[in-house]
């Protein structure tokens, strides 16, 4: 009788994979996300700023105290806020940045050129060069950029008017232009400080 010979293949050992970083959670804002909502609200906030600044200008402006000089900076404060606004609003609604794609100033449209030219020609005017006429246009221009941006447009509407009012000399021109950047720097303190709240909740509940 023949011995019988049984072969048993080993057993491999289990190995057990121990991963050297956490896993993250399902719940963590993506980066991208995360970029928007702190770009947005550091924009917001810096809208509501420099609206309210602009406000308290005008006003004291209106009251007759170096009306053309508080208009000036009344008018780079409302540049401003514009410039701002339209960075807040292009980062939170473009679909490229959701994307992870790079952010382009394009994508800011009317409100990027109205928010330069408003503080461009605010500078100009502050330093002398015919500033009743260059206010004139900043607040058209500004009054325009919020216009065709769709965000305040009776604050825009309202700016540009008294604007034109300014240049034909219907009124005296620092008064139609102290009460155009009263109007707008008033909509971008409310715009900004809605859109500010917002996304500090969103911010927080990340």
């Amino acid at each position: 009788m023949m011995p019988t010979f049984t072969t048993e293949t080993p057993a491999k050992p289990e190995v057990i994979y121990h991963p050297t970083e956490p896993v993250p959670s399902s719940t963590e804002p993506a980066p991208t996300e995360r970029t928007r909502v702190g770009v947005t609200t550091t924009g917001s906030s810096l809208e509501t700023l420099c609206g309210a600044g602009a406000v308290v200008l005008a006003i004291i402006a209106l009251a007759g105290y170096l009306h053309v000089y508080l208009i000036a900076i009344a008018t780079i404060a409302v540049g401003v806020a514009v410039l701002a606004h339209g960075v807040a609003v292009a980062v939170r609604s473009d679909a490229s940045v959701a994307l992870g794609k790079p952010f382009v100033l394009s994508d800011l449209g009317s409100e990027l050129l109205g928010g330069i030219a408003g503080i461009v020609l605010g500078i100009l005017a502050l330093v002398g060069l015919v500033p009743v006429l260059l206010l004139s246009i900043a607040a058209i221009a500004v009054g325009g950029a919020v216009l065709f941006g769709g965000s305040m447009l009776l604050g825009g509407i309202g700016a540009a008017v008294l604007g034109i009012l300014a240049l034909l000399h219907i009124a005296p021109a620092p008064l139609l232009i102290a009460i155009a950047m009263l109007a707008v720097g008033a909509a971008m303190f409310v715009s900004g400080g809605a859109l500010t709240a917002r996304f500090a909740r969103r911010a927080h509940r990340a």
